[in-house]
């Protein structure tokens, strides 16, 4: 009880403070906001995690209205394979994102943003792109490869605004002093930094050797200094500081008219309610559109998944009334060429896409099958969230049918030769074993057999080479009962009698339990005045595993990254001391700090 009353008091204490915030952003002074996220590595290989520390500024110092941090990681094609928030805490942060094989090698991008930041456009956001290489083997990093994998986005975008030199009185350049005779394998490396007192940073030491220089034009100077923010005005004024984990969006009216079409305009002040499900509580409250229709409600800080339903109740005689969520995606912006540029690499370009280093010898036997590769990462899709998505972003009517084709050309995956397979239970997880196929349907036209797209809750999309061999034609035929008169359905690519032939994608579709469909998110799209919406609340950051190897240590460590802390503090004398354990390979450092005071000053040291 004592944990749903405080709940309460910090949801009302949200909207209060959310209030006050708006009453600041509509008045003479545009505070802008910057995002830097100062990552450990500047290039990294599968198998391995990106760690991060995020700083948000507002107007170059390190305070934000914002609470919530929104972080993405893209493929090169541009799809969003993991997006996570973050809770900020006086603008700062910290998270990470696994590298796990599926992704598939190529140059990705992260990226980083406040809802708030949006209002002055999609160039407004931190962003970095980054190599990720092949996993290596027997950890020798020495060999980079990568697939060759070209951004499908054509949006232009404006050039690079003029960066301007932060003031060198306000860099406080740290000092970092260790013992070079303690850099053996497996040795105990002591550091002492020293800088100004009582501050917090964030420090990386990695293994020189595999360290790769590039990106220098974006450093955390350039994306705070205040001359180098926009004078001009938002180009909207639609969101606000988020104080809490929020959903937004609007409420719209059509009016249907005689021989006319349809007429849709905002509904203004009409009272809602909002129902807000977690696994520990039960919140109610109420809402209001304001007078352009908008909708924010505010849960505050809260961890996990969710299930939020709105609500109304006023309806007038001729006029539907439409719950529509603001699920607007940032597009993927185009790659500047110096950005996808490996300094002393030379990366070549095989039959296969295969990009390696000339001096890498491929040997194996050519397979006999007439797969186009088409290197695209793993994504996994809520099937919930997607159908929610292609509604709201395309304003369809709730009974307008929704096909698989339009959701994988949304999601930027080409209309090559595909299966779809209805595994009839639980993923079990990114390998080609242990899947039973239920229903397999070829073809980039309507799969009639499978069920509606409502009944499934998850969509896995693979285009890596062994799950495409493993549902070849020949090897998982597309079974009679569930094809066109008893024969496969030719849609001018393939037939099942291709025996030699595999599919460039191969779309698992996981059907929901019987629980699950009598879930009542499962009817919202049938009742108009109801809006249910699963809710994801902040992310829990991961801890940096430090080695110990005290007592032993294993026959290799081949770490890169040998020492990661996203918030260090010097004592009252500027002085802080860390320890690690080096791998069994590294005799050179690359350190790197970042941080800012709350004054605004740049701490850094390379």
């Amino acid at each position: 009880m004592n944990k749903r009353m405080n709940y309460l008091k910090m949801i009302s204490l949200c909207h209060s403070y959310l209030f006050l915030v708006l009453l600041f952003i509509t008045s003479s002074i545009e505070a802008r906001e910057n995002v830097y996220l100062h990552l450990d590595n500047d290039s990294y290989f599968l198998g391995e995690t990106i760690w991060f520390s995020a700083y948000v500024t507002n107007d170059g110092l390190q305070i934000s209205n914002s609470k919530v941090l929104y972080v993405e990681l893209l493929s090169p094609e541009g799809n969003i394979v993991d997006s996570r928030q973050y809770r900020l805490s006086a603008g700062r942060a910290s998270g990470e994102f696994p590298l796990p094989p599926l992704l598939l090698s190529g140059f990705f991008e992260i990226r980083a943003f406040t809802k708030y930041m949006m209002n002055w456009g999609s160039n407004n956001y931190f962003s970095r792109v980054i190599p990720v290489f092949n996993a290596v083997k027997n950890g020798d990093h020495s060999f980079y490869t990568m697939y060759d994998r070209k951004r499908v986005s054509k949006r232009v975008i404006p050039e690079e605004p003029v960066r301007t030199v932060f003031p060198q009185e306000r860099r406080n350049i740290f000092s970092i002093d260790y013992d070079t005779a303690s850099i053996v394998p497996y040795g105990l490396v002591k550091m002492k930094i020293t800088g100004l007192p009582d501050t917090y940073f964030s420090i990386s030491v990695t293994d020189k050797a595999s360290h790769l220089e590039r990106n220098k034009e974006t450093s955390l100077a350039d994306y705070i200094t205040k001359e180098n923010q926009a004078k001009d005005k938002p180009s909207s004024n639609i969101y606000q500081p988020e104080q809490g984990i929020s959903v937004h969006g609007k409420l719209q009216r059509t009016i249907r008219r005689l021989f006319r079409s349809p007429r849709k305009e905002p509904a203004s002040n009409i009272p809602m309610k909002a129902d807000l499900i977690f696994q520990d509580f039960k919140y109610e409250g109420e809402l209001l559109s304001d007078n352009t229709g908008r909708i924010d409600f505010c849960m505050g800080a809260v961890n996990g998944d969710g299930l939020l339903k709105l609500s109304y109740s006023r309806k007038e005689e001729g006029q539907d009334l439409s719950i529509i969520l603001d699920r607007k995606k940032l597009p993927p912006r185009a790659y500047q060429e110096w950005e996808t540029t490996v300094p002393e690499l030379k990366l070549n370009v095989t039959e296969e896409n295969d990009t390696i280093l000339p001096e890498i010898e491929v040997k194996g036997k050519r397979r006999n099958y007439k797969w186009k590769p088409l290197y695209t990462s793993v994504l996994h899709l809520d099937m919930d969230e997607v159908l929610e998505y292609m509604r709201d972003e395309y304003d369809m009517q709730t009974d307008t049918p929704i096909s698989l084709i339009q959701i994988l050309s949304a999601y930027h995956v080409p209309s090559l030769p595909m299966r779809w397979v209805d595994i009839g239970g639980e993923y079990p997880g990114d390998t080609i074993s242990n899947i039973q196929a239920r229903a397999i349907c070829d073809g980039i036209i309507s799969a009639s057999h499978l069920k509606p797209l409502s009944c499934y809750k998850q969509m896995i999309v693979r285009t890596d080479k062994p799950v495409c061999e493993y549902f070849s034609y020949g090897n998982k035929p597309i079974r009679s009962e569930h094809s066109s008169g008893g024969n496969a359905v030719d849609n001018g690519w393939f037939t099942s009698n291709s025996s030699d032939s595999a599919p460039s994608v191969v779309v698992f579709l996981v059907p929901k339990t019987d629980k699950e469909l009598s879930s009542p998110y499962q009817a919202w799209n049938s009742q108009p005045d109801i809006r249910y919406t699963h809710v994801h609340g902040y992310h829990t950051p991961l801890e940096f595993e430090h080695k110990n190897y005290n007592e032993r240590h294993p026959d290799g460590d081949s770490r890169r990254t040998l020492y990661w802390n996203p918030m260090l503090h010097t004592d009252k004398n500027g002085e802080a001391f860390i320890q690690f354990y080096n791998n069994s390979t590294c005799r050179q450092f690359h350190c790197s700090i970042d941080g800012i005071t709350i004054d605004g000053q740049i701490i850094t040291a390379e």
